[in-house]
């Protein structure tokens, strides 16, 4: 949390000298990406704020296989089930004050069960081109990648490009599994917002 303070402020005074002294702005933005460098877990959260898109389990539209609803959450009720959440542009997934040196980027977030080695949740944030229809998949949740829980967990990946409403359709599409019979898994949550630091794509 220091160093991305450090990093914001490196980033504000930079652009505040670009005209005014070179040599002081690239030395900002050279310690700003440095300080990037040494904290890679800022990569996974989600940003700040409070008007990130968000959705609880229970609200996706199941494409195949069963759930039922539990609550909030969305649990497996069948061997394998996918569910579809629709994403739509609010304000928390818009970076308000694009720094040099940094992309518009974005994290996701998502409280699962999965217990063990019999269950498996993936969440994958994806879109579809408007005019082609090609789709493509931005961020990816893999219960497999954590550790099993008896209870929901939370976790977080980043960073992803950033969103286009012109051009694309955003969803977040969900597979349940299971391998044993009565083996749970499930999805209570699910939240997307700008990730807090990235660094932009070479050109």
């Amino acid at each position: 949390m220091l160093a991305m303070r450090i990093v914001r402020r490196l980033l504000v005074n930079s652009t505040c000298h670009l005209t005014g002294s070179g040599k002081r702005a690239g030395a900002a933005g050279a310690v700003a990406l440095a300080l990037i460098a040494a904290a890679p877990a800022v990569s996974h959260a989600v940003g700040f704020g409070n008007r990130q898109w968000t959705t609880i389990g229970s609200a996706g539209v199941a494409m195949g296989g069963g759930v039922t609803n539990a609550g909030t959450a969305a649990v497996l009720d069948s061997d394998s089930a996918t569910v579809r959440y629709n994403v739509v542009a609010v304000d928390g997934l818009f970076a308000p004050n694009p720094q040099p040196f940094l992309a518009t980027s974005i994290s996701m977030a998502a409280r699962f069960l999965d217990p063990g080695n019999n269950s498996r949740v993936i969440v994958r944030l994806r879109r579809t081109d408007l005019v082609t229809s090609a789709t493509s998949t931005l961020l990816t949740i893999d219960s497999n990648n954590f550790g099993a829980s008896n209870l929901y967990q939370n976790q977080s990946v980043g960073c992803g490009q950033g969103f286009d409403f012109s051009t694309y359709a955003y969803f977040v599409e969900v597979t349940l599994s299971r391998t044993a019979v009565n083996a749970p898994a499930g999805i209570a949550s699910i939240q997307i917002g700008t990730a807090d630091l990235c660094l932009a794509p070479a050109n």
